[in-house]
Protein backbone atom coordinates (compact mmCIF):
# COMPACT_ATOMS: atom_id res chain seq x y z
CA UNK A 1 0.00 0.00 0.00
CA UNK A 2 2.96 2.72 0.88
CA UNK A 3 4.21 1.49 -2.79
CA UNK A 4 0.96 2.29 -4.56
CA UNK A 5 0.72 5.39 -2.45
CA UNK A 6 4.42 6.82 -3.23
CA UNK A 7 4.04 5.84 -6.92
CA UNK A 8 0.48 7.94 -6.66
CA UNK A 9 2.89 10.98 -5.44
CA UNK A 10 5.02 10.60 -7.99
CA UNK A 11 2.70 10.81 -10.72
CA UNK A 12 1.47 13.83 -9.63
CA UNK A 13 4.66 15.38 -9.53
CA UNK A 14 4.94 14.84 -12.99
CA UNK A 15 1.24 15.88 -13.64
CA UNK A 16 2.41 19.24 -11.70
CA UNK A 17 5.48 19.74 -13.58
CA UNK A 18 3.70 19.44 -16.78
CA UNK A 19 0.82 22.03 -15.72
CA UNK A 20 3.10 24.94 -14.48
CA UNK A 21 4.75 25.17 -17.76
CA UNK A 22 0.85 26.09 -18.95
CA UNK A 23 -0.27 28.36 -15.96
CA UNK A 24 2.89 30.42 -15.78
CA UNK A 25 3.08 33.10 -17.72
CA UNK A 26 6.56 33.09 -19.49
CA UNK A 27 7.79 36.47 -17.86
CA UNK A 28 7.20 34.84 -14.44
CA UNK A 29 8.57 31.70 -15.49
CA UNK A 30 12.00 33.58 -16.22
CA UNK A 31 11.96 35.35 -13.23
CA UNK A 32 11.43 31.79 -11.20
CA UNK A 33 14.45 30.48 -13.03
CA UNK A 34 16.28 32.97 -12.09
CA UNK A 35 15.21 33.06 -8.75
CA UNK A 36 15.55 29.48 -7.95
CA UNK A 37 19.73 30.07 -8.82
CA UNK A 38 19.55 32.35 -6.62
CA UNK A 39 17.97 31.04 -3.65
CA UNK A 40 20.43 27.68 -4.54
CA UNK A 41 23.55 30.17 -3.95
CA UNK A 42 22.25 31.71 -1.15
CA UNK A 43 21.58 28.73 0.73
CA UNK A 44 24.84 28.04 -0.40
CA UNK A 45 26.40 30.44 1.04
CA UNK A 46 24.31 30.62 4.27
CA UNK A 47 25.17 26.79 5.13
CA UNK A 48 29.03 27.55 3.82
CA UNK A 49 28.97 30.13 6.89
CA UNK A 50 27.37 27.26 9.26
CA UNK A 51 30.15 25.31 8.72
CA UNK A 52 33.24 27.58 9.46
CA UNK A 53 31.59 27.88 12.44
CA UNK A 54 31.85 24.35 13.23
CA UNK A 55 34.71 23.06 15.02
CA UNK A 56 34.86 19.42 14.90
CA UNK A 57 36.57 18.97 18.41
CA UNK A 58 33.51 20.36 19.95
CA UNK A 59 30.89 18.69 17.80
CA UNK A 60 33.03 15.05 18.91
CA UNK A 61 32.77 17.02 22.43
CA UNK A 62 29.10 16.40 22.64
CA UNK A 63 29.25 13.04 20.71
CA UNK A 64 31.02 11.91 23.33
CA UNK A 65 27.99 12.80 25.35
CA UNK A 66 25.34 13.01 23.36
CA UNK A 67 22.62 13.39 25.55
CA UNK A 68 21.66 16.93 24.14
CA UNK A 69 22.14 15.89 20.71
CA UNK A 70 19.72 13.29 21.19
CA UNK A 71 17.31 15.24 22.88
CA UNK A 72 17.19 17.45 20.30
CA UNK A 73 17.11 15.30 17.69
CA UNK A 74 13.65 13.93 18.83
CA UNK A 75 12.07 16.95 19.75
CA UNK A 76 13.03 18.35 16.22
CA UNK A 77 12.04 15.22 14.23
CA UNK A 78 9.72 13.73 16.43
CA UNK A 79 7.70 16.22 18.15
CA UNK A 80 7.57 19.04 15.46
CA UNK A 81 6.50 17.23 12.40
CA UNK A 82 3.78 15.42 14.96
CA UNK A 83 2.40 18.66 15.96
CA UNK A 84 2.16 20.33 12.13
CA UNK A 85 0.40 16.81 10.84
CA UNK A 86 -2.29 16.97 13.95
CA UNK A 87 -2.77 21.19 12.69
CA UNK A 88 -3.13 20.23 9.49
CA UNK A 89 -5.86 17.81 10.66
CA UNK A 90 -7.85 19.84 13.59
CA UNK A 91 -7.97 22.65 11.35
CA UNK A 92 -8.83 20.42 7.84
CA UNK A 93 -6.29 22.07 5.73
CA UNK A 94 -6.43 22.35 2.03
CA UNK A 95 -3.84 20.09 0.37
CA UNK A 96 -1.32 22.94 -0.44
CA UNK A 97 -1.50 24.40 3.10
CA UNK A 98 -1.06 20.74 4.22
CA UNK A 99 2.42 20.47 2.12
CA UNK A 100 3.79 23.70 3.20
CA UNK A 101 2.86 22.81 6.95
CA UNK A 102 4.63 19.26 6.65
CA UNK A 103 7.51 21.02 4.83
CA UNK A 104 7.97 23.89 7.87
CA UNK A 105 7.81 21.08 10.46
CA UNK A 106 10.14 18.73 9.09
CA UNK A 107 12.68 21.57 8.36
CA UNK A 108 16.43 21.76 10.47
CA UNK A 109 17.62 24.23 12.89
CA UNK A 110 18.99 27.06 11.34
CA UNK A 111 21.74 29.73 11.28
CA UNK A 112 19.04 31.95 13.67
CA UNK A 113 19.15 29.53 16.52
CA UNK A 114 22.72 29.83 16.61
CA UNK A 115 22.40 34.03 17.33
CA UNK A 116 19.61 33.59 19.55
CA UNK A 117 21.21 30.93 22.20
CA UNK A 118 24.13 33.18 22.03
CA UNK A 119 21.82 35.98 22.92
CA UNK A 120 20.19 34.23 26.06
CA UNK A 121 23.43 32.79 27.31
CA UNK A 122 23.16 29.34 26.04
CA UNK A 123 25.47 26.26 25.01
CA UNK A 124 26.63 28.07 21.92
CA UNK A 125 28.79 24.53 21.11
CA UNK A 126 25.71 22.44 21.54
CA UNK A 127 23.66 24.68 19.25
CA UNK A 128 26.28 24.98 16.66
CA UNK A 129 26.44 21.32 17.09
CA UNK A 130 22.63 20.25 16.73
CA UNK A 131 22.42 22.39 13.81
CA UNK A 132 24.75 20.77 12.07
CA UNK A 133 24.04 17.46 13.29
CA UNK A 134 20.09 18.06 12.19
CA UNK A 135 21.01 20.22 8.72
CA UNK A 136 22.80 16.54 7.78
CA UNK A 137 20.34 14.06 8.95
CA UNK A 138 17.50 16.12 7.33
CA UNK A 139 19.27 14.83 3.85
CA UNK A 140 17.35 11.63 4.43
CA UNK A 141 14.95 12.80 7.59
CA UNK A 142 12.73 15.06 5.68
CA UNK A 143 12.07 13.09 2.57
CA UNK A 144 10.98 10.28 5.17
CA UNK A 145 8.84 12.26 7.47
CA UNK A 146 7.16 14.10 4.31
CA UNK A 147 6.19 10.26 2.72
CA UNK A 148 5.18 8.97 6.05
CA UNK A 149 2.81 12.14 7.64
CA UNK A 150 1.49 12.52 3.74
CA UNK A 151 0.18 9.15 3.85
CA UNK A 152 -2.89 10.45 6.38
CA UNK A 153 -4.16 12.75 3.75
CA UNK A 154 -5.61 12.05 -0.06
CA UNK A 155 -3.46 10.20 -2.18
CA UNK A 156 -3.04 12.64 -4.06
CA UNK A 157 -1.11 15.13 -2.55
CA UNK A 158 1.92 16.61 -3.81
CA UNK A 159 5.13 16.49 -2.04
CA UNK A 160 8.14 17.90 -4.03
CA UNK A 161 10.64 14.76 -2.79
CA UNK A 162 13.43 15.95 -5.67
CA UNK A 163 13.21 19.27 -4.67
CA UNK A 164 13.52 18.63 -1.16
CA UNK A 165 16.40 16.27 -1.55
CA UNK A 166 18.65 18.61 -4.10
CA UNK A 167 18.09 21.94 -1.61
CA UNK A 168 19.25 20.02 1.71
CA UNK A 169 22.30 18.39 -0.11
CA UNK A 170 23.20 22.16 -1.28
CA UNK A 171 22.93 22.60 2.54
CA UNK A 172 24.95 19.66 3.49
CA UNK A 173 27.61 19.73 1.03
CA UNK A 174 28.27 23.85 1.94
CA UNK A 175 28.63 22.70 5.46
CA UNK A 176 31.47 19.94 4.98
CA UNK A 177 33.13 22.64 2.96
CA UNK A 178 33.10 25.44 5.60
CA UNK A 179 34.83 22.75 8.52
CA UNK A 180 37.63 22.11 5.71
CA UNK A 181 38.05 25.23 5.39
CA UNK A 182 38.01 26.27 9.47
CA UNK A 183 40.54 23.87 9.60
CA UNK A 184 43.00 24.76 6.52
CA UNK A 185 42.89 28.27 7.59
CA UNK A 186 42.75 28.93 11.06
CA UNK A 187 44.18 32.40 10.99
CA UNK A 188 41.89 33.50 7.87
CA UNK A 189 38.50 31.93 8.45
CA UNK A 190 36.95 34.97 11.02
CA UNK A 191 37.37 37.12 8.00
CA UNK A 192 35.87 34.64 5.43
CA UNK A 193 33.20 34.20 7.62
CA UNK A 194 32.12 37.89 8.01
CA UNK A 195 32.30 37.96 4.89
CA UNK A 196 29.88 35.51 3.70
CA UNK A 197 27.66 37.00 6.52
CA UNK A 198 27.45 40.03 4.79
CA UNK A 199 27.15 37.98 1.24
CA UNK A 200 24.14 36.23 2.86
CA UNK A 201 22.49 39.05 4.45
CA UNK A 202 22.55 40.67 1.02
CA UNK A 203 21.03 37.77 -1.14
CA UNK A 204 18.63 37.62 1.75
CA UNK A 205 17.22 40.90 0.92
CA UNK A 206 17.18 40.50 -3.24
CA UNK A 207 15.77 37.37 -3.12
CA UNK A 208 12.86 38.79 -0.32
CA UNK A 209 12.52 41.38 -2.64
CA UNK A 210 12.17 39.37 -5.96
CA UNK A 211 9.71 36.83 -4.48
CA UNK A 212 7.13 39.87 -3.14
CA UNK A 213 7.67 41.16 -6.65
CA UNK A 214 6.87 37.34 -8.23
CA UNK A 215 4.75 35.95 -5.96
CA UNK A 216 2.70 39.55 -4.12
CA UNK A 217 -0.34 39.26 -6.64
CA UNK A 218 -1.43 35.31 -5.90
CA UNK A 219 -0.58 35.85 -2.02
CA UNK A 220 -3.22 33.50 0.04
CA UNK A 221 -3.23 33.14 3.67
CA UNK A 222 -5.98 31.88 5.91
CA UNK A 223 -7.02 32.20 9.45
CA UNK A 224 -6.17 28.86 10.33
CA UNK A 225 -2.89 29.12 8.49
CA UNK A 226 -2.18 32.37 10.45
CA UNK A 227 -2.54 30.87 13.89
CA UNK A 228 -0.98 27.77 13.29
CA UNK A 229 2.30 30.07 11.79
CA UNK A 230 1.84 32.08 15.24
CA UNK A 231 1.44 29.34 17.11
CA UNK A 232 3.82 26.74 15.82
CA UNK A 233 6.63 28.29 17.26
CA UNK A 234 5.71 28.93 20.60
CA UNK A 235 4.80 25.37 20.84
CA UNK A 236 8.14 24.09 19.66
CA UNK A 237 10.21 26.09 21.92
CA UNK A 238 7.67 25.02 24.99
CA UNK A 239 8.17 21.25 24.07
CA UNK A 240 11.91 21.16 23.35
CA UNK A 241 12.23 22.56 26.90
CA UNK A 242 9.93 20.59 28.38
CA UNK A 243 11.21 17.32 27.06
CA UNK A 244 14.81 17.70 27.81
CA UNK A 245 13.60 19.13 31.24
CA UNK A 246 11.66 16.00 31.66
CA UNK A 247 14.73 13.97 30.79
CA UNK A 248 17.02 15.67 32.93
CA UNK A 249 14.94 14.09 35.87
CA UNK A 250 17.34 10.93 34.88
CA UNK A 251 20.15 12.37 36.16
CA UNK A 252 22.83 10.37 33.96
CA UNK A 253 21.35 12.77 31.37
CA UNK A 254 20.74 15.70 33.11
CA UNK A 255 21.10 18.72 31.71
CA UNK A 256 21.53 22.30 32.67
CA UNK A 257 19.56 24.66 32.29
CA UNK A 258 21.28 26.84 29.42
CA UNK A 259 21.18 23.94 27.45
CA UNK A 260 17.83 23.20 27.67
CA UNK A 261 17.31 27.00 26.72
CA UNK A 262 19.65 25.89 23.87
CA UNK A 263 17.06 22.59 22.82
CA UNK A 264 14.27 24.77 23.33
CA UNK A 265 15.33 27.55 20.69
CA UNK A 266 16.51 24.72 18.38
CA UNK A 267 13.21 22.94 18.20
CA UNK A 268 11.44 26.36 18.07
CA UNK A 269 12.87 28.03 15.84
CA UNK A 270 13.20 26.15 12.58
CA UNK A 271 14.91 26.88 8.84
CA UNK A 272 11.96 28.63 7.37
CA UNK A 273 14.04 29.91 4.98
CA UNK A 274 14.58 26.28 3.78
CA UNK A 275 10.66 25.57 3.31
CA UNK A 276 10.47 28.80 1.54
CA UNK A 277 13.47 27.95 -0.69
CA UNK A 278 11.91 24.22 -1.02
CA UNK A 279 8.62 25.72 -2.32
CA UNK A 280 10.37 28.38 -5.05
CA UNK A 281 13.04 25.63 -6.30
CA UNK A 282 9.80 22.78 -6.81
CA UNK A 283 7.33 23.25 -9.83
CA UNK A 284 4.22 23.67 -8.73
CA UNK A 285 1.90 25.79 -10.57
CA UNK A 286 2.31 29.95 -9.62
CA UNK A 287 -0.94 30.03 -7.97
CA UNK A 288 -0.36 27.65 -5.86
CA UNK A 289 3.01 28.78 -5.18
CA UNK A 290 1.02 31.65 -3.97
CA UNK A 291 -0.85 29.68 -1.77
CA UNK A 292 2.35 28.47 0.30
CA UNK A 293 4.36 30.88 0.40
CA UNK A 294 3.09 33.15 2.85
CA UNK A 295 2.68 30.61 5.79
CA UNK A 296 7.10 30.12 6.13
CA UNK A 297 6.68 34.02 5.85
CA UNK A 298 4.79 34.68 8.75
CA UNK A 299 6.11 31.78 10.69
CA UNK A 300 9.65 33.56 10.31
CA UNK A 301 7.69 36.56 11.83
CA UNK A 302 6.08 34.86 14.34
CA UNK A 303 9.65 33.72 15.40
CA UNK A 304 11.35 36.57 15.58
CA UNK A 305 8.25 38.14 17.72
CA UNK A 306 9.04 35.32 20.06
CA UNK A 307 12.51 35.66 20.14
CA UNK A 308 11.87 39.45 20.99
CA UNK A 309 9.49 38.76 23.91
CA UNK A 310 11.56 35.91 25.39
CA UNK A 311 14.93 37.88 25.32
CA UNK A 312 12.79 40.69 27.00
CA UNK A 313 11.88 38.04 29.80
CA UNK A 314 15.03 36.40 30.19
CA UNK A 315 16.90 39.95 30.86
CA UNK A 316 14.59 40.72 33.16
CA UNK A 317 14.54 37.07 35.02
CA UNK A 318 18.28 38.01 34.91
CA UNK A 319 18.84 41.21 35.89
CA UNK A 320 16.24 40.44 38.79
CA UNK A 321 17.99 37.50 40.14
CA UNK A 322 21.21 39.19 39.80
CA UNK A 323 22.93 36.27 37.17
CA UNK A 324 26.78 36.18 37.29
CA UNK A 325 28.68 33.55 35.01
CA UNK A 326 31.22 31.60 36.13
CA UNK A 327 33.40 33.78 33.56
CA UNK A 328 32.44 37.14 35.25
CA UNK A 329 35.66 38.87 35.58
CA UNK A 330 34.09 40.97 38.72
CA UNK A 331 33.06 38.11 40.61
CA UNK A 332 35.10 37.43 44.09
CA UNK A 333 37.12 34.08 44.93
CA UNK A 334 34.67 33.71 47.27
CA UNK A 335 31.79 33.60 45.08
CA UNK A 336 33.25 31.45 42.66
CA UNK A 337 33.71 28.75 45.68
CA UNK A 338 30.64 29.10 46.55
CA UNK A 339 29.09 28.54 42.97
CA UNK A 340 31.43 25.48 42.66
CA UNK A 341 29.94 23.83 45.97
CA UNK A 342 26.15 25.02 44.30
CA UNK A 343 27.43 23.31 41.38
CA UNK A 344 28.30 20.41 43.10
CA UNK A 345 25.23 19.56 45.19
CA UNK A 346 23.17 19.48 41.61
CA UNK A 347 20.46 21.15 39.34
CA UNK A 348 17.63 20.46 37.78
CA UNK A 349 14.62 18.30 39.08
CA UNK A 350 13.86 18.56 42.65
CA UNK A 351 16.80 21.21 43.28
CA UNK A 352 15.68 23.32 46.42
CA UNK A 353 17.53 26.32 45.11
CA UNK A 354 16.77 26.07 41.16
CA UNK A 355 18.58 29.81 41.11
CA UNK A 356 21.92 28.24 41.06
CA UNK A 357 21.31 26.32 37.68
CA UNK A 358 22.55 29.38 35.59
CA UNK A 359 25.67 29.38 36.59
CA UNK A 360 26.41 28.66 32.93
CA UNK A 361 29.68 28.73 31.18
CA UNK A 362 29.63 30.35 28.08
CA UNK A 363 32.04 28.22 26.12
CA UNK A 364 35.02 25.32 26.57
CA UNK A 365 37.69 27.87 26.37
CA UNK A 366 36.72 29.86 29.55
CA UNK A 367 36.29 26.94 31.56
CA UNK A 368 38.67 24.13 32.77
CA UNK A 369 38.42 20.25 31.96
CA UNK A 370 37.22 19.71 35.67
CA UNK A 371 34.38 22.13 35.79
CA UNK A 372 33.09 21.02 32.22
CA UNK A 373 33.28 17.41 33.57
CA UNK A 374 31.47 18.33 36.40
CA UNK A 375 27.92 20.56 34.73
CA UNK A 376 28.32 17.32 32.51
CA UNK A 377 27.32 14.99 35.30
CA UNK A 378 25.02 17.58 36.32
Amino acid sequence: MATTGFTSLAENISLVTNSSSVMTPPQASTVQVALSYLLIAMIAVAMLGVGCGVDYRKVLEHFKKPSGILIGFFSQFLFMPLIAFAMAKIFQMTDSQVIILLIVGSCPGGTTSNIVTYWVDGDIDLSITMTFVSSTLGLGMMPLLLFIYSQGFDENLSVPFQTIGITIASLVVPVFIGMFIRHKFPQKYPIILKVLTVFGIISIIAVASASIAVYSGVFVLTTSQTVCAVLFPLIGMGLGYGFSSLVSCYRPLRLHHFQRRTIAIETGVQNAQLATSIVQLSDFPLRVKGAMLPFPIVYLGAQLGWIVVGLLAFRVYKSKFHRITPGDQSSSAEDDKVREEKLKEGSGCGNPNPAYDEIEPPTYEDITEQRHNEITVL
